[in-house]
Parts: C-alpha cells; structure tokens; sequence
C-alpha cells in the first residue's frame, strides 16, 4: 500500500521490508517477553517505532516525506476511530 501511495521505487520497497521486518520483529520480542513493567515496555515500543521511522525517513525523498507524515496522520486518525467506536 506504501509502495503506491509514495511512489516508492523498486530498491526503496526493499529497505522499507527489511526496516519493517526488523521492526516487527522486536516488537514481536518485546510482546512475548515483556519485563512486567508496563511503562518500560511501553517506553520500549515507541523507541522501536521511533527507530524504524527515522530509518523510513531517510530512505524517502522530500516529495516522499510529507505523503508518509499524512499517511501516518491518517493512520492514527483511523485507530482512534476504531478505538472509540463501541
């Protein structure tokens, strides 16, 4: 959906699979071996997140950048909505 979406080219699909597969790899780690602190883990989370995203931005070009930032916008908007629905 990204590839499109941002037009990424066929050597940028591929590091954007390798950050992401990284990514969820760790965030797979840190579920099923939690520390028991939930706010640790918490914190955690986001460092990977953070991490993988910044790796994403680098990839990008500057006409890239904001289509990914709205993409992200629109993400969490969704989740929200999601959430808040009954």
């Amino acid at each position: 959906m990204l590839q499109q979406k941002l037009d990424l080219t066929e050597d940028q699909v591929t590091q954007m699979q390798v950050i992401l597969i990284h990514r969820d790899v760790a965030l797979d780690s840190l579920r099923n071996d939690p520390s028991g602190n939930r706010r640790a883990d918490g914190r955690a989370r986001r460092e990977i997140n953070q991490q993988a995203d910044q790796k994403i931005n680098a990839l990008l070009t500057a006409d890239q950048k904001p289509l990914y930032e709205q993409w992200k916008q629109d993400l969490r908007e969704r989740r929200r909505a999601t959430q808040t629905q009954p």
